[in-house]
């Protein structure tokens, strides 16, 4: 692992100023750095980036900073690289690549980022990407989704390249108006889980997201309220129905992981949850309340435009058929997506 400083100074007398930068999590300088750069990015080409900068907190932020040229053949000798999640290029003091891999616990990877348009068609993201790729084959059994907005056609391109196999679409949908309604509001309880609920949390996003019950890779409740993301079970006559995640990131909301149990659907159980979560976002003070929902889940689709979300964008999900170092092909597991009643 080389010193982050030493090798700016011995680059900066070499008069050489590309670097990777690669880390573990994020602190607060990284994300208004990644988050600058795809603002403008995104404003530029008119697209969105599905990065989840939010809950990528970590107290290691001992990076690996790699020379450009040399980058892929050096990263092969980090022994760790599955744990590393943000790839980062810089010229200079300024970043002009990222990607960043999202991981949902036993779900697909998710990978997307951006480089800046003055420094495209110079193989960075090209390069981050095998970067990436290293780092999913010390995952065992985990699929990789490439992300792109379909309104981009150097994403559509970038996949085309790579053999993307596409999987889904899912529409990026903003709260426009909201009317509650009191239909059952009082009969259903959301009360926030612990670490103790992590099974039952595991358990329901297996129903609702298509993916293997696995216990080693729960996600702890409690963990994930310190990087933002509150999990809500929700109770009706003391019993659990479904679960509802909330995020508060730079004063924007997000909802996630929306699900009834198969017992309690067709009665509107979601509706009330939905509504419910809404309700505690705005006590939040959000500017802007945001989720993303499977285009071919009509059912979910429609109960979202019915309390006020509109769509704005669609994003693509193509699943990586690379194969594996081991010389197998990766298991075309598929893409976890919200499902209701």
């Amino acid at each position: 692992m080389i010193n982050r400083e030493s090798f700016k100074e011995t680059l900066d007398f070499l008069g050489v100023f590309m670097r990777i930068e690669i880390y573990k999590g994020l602190n607060e300088t990284l994300y208004d750095t990644i988050d600058n750069l795809s603002t403008f990015c995104a404003a530029r080409d008119r697209v969105i980036l599905k990065l989840e900068l939010g809950g990528k907190q970590n107290p290691d932020l001992t990076p690996v900073v790699l020379p450009f040229e040399e980058a892929i053949d050096t990263w092969k000798t980090v022994s760790d690289r599955g744990s590393y999640s943000e790839f980062l290029c810089y010229e200079g003091s300024q970043l002009v690549g990222y990607i960043g891999i999202s991981n949902f616990g036993n779900s697909p990877i998710e990978v997307n980022g951006m480089v800046h348009p003055s420094y495209r068609r110079k193989k960075i993201f090209s390069t981050l990407f095998q970067l990436v790729v290293l780092s999913w084959h010390q995952l065992e059994n985990r699929g990789l989704l490439l992300l792109t907005d379909r309104m981009s056609p150097g994403g559509q391109a970038f996949v085309e390249t790579h053999n993307g196999v596409y999987s889904h679409t899912e529409f990026e949908m903003i709260l426009k108006r909201f009317e509650v309604d009191d239909l059952l509001q009082g009969t259903v309880m959301l009360r926030k889980a612990t670490d103790r609920d992590a099974t039952e949390i595991a358990y329901q996003n297996s129903l609702y997201f298509c993916c293997d019950f696995d216990e080693t890779q729960m996600i702890m409740p409690e963990t994930e309220e310190a990087k933002g993301i509150r999990t809500y079970l929700a109770e009706y006559q003391h019993k659990v129905i479904g679960k509802v995640s909330i995020e508060v990131d730079r004063n924007i909301g997000g909802i996630y992981g929306l699900g009834v149990l198969p017992t309690y659907r067709g009665r509107s159980f979601s509706r009330i949850i939905l509504q419910k979560a809404i309700r505690m976002l705005n006590d939040d003070h959000v500017s802007q309340i945001k989720l993303q929902v499977e285009a071919n889940n009509e059912k979910a689709l429609g109960l979202y435009q019915s309390v006020g979300f509109e769509t704005v964008a669609s994003m693509d999900y193509y699943l990586f058929n690379q194969p594996r170092k081991t010389g197998a092909v990766m298991d075309k597991t598929v893409a976890a997506h919200p499902k209701d009643e």
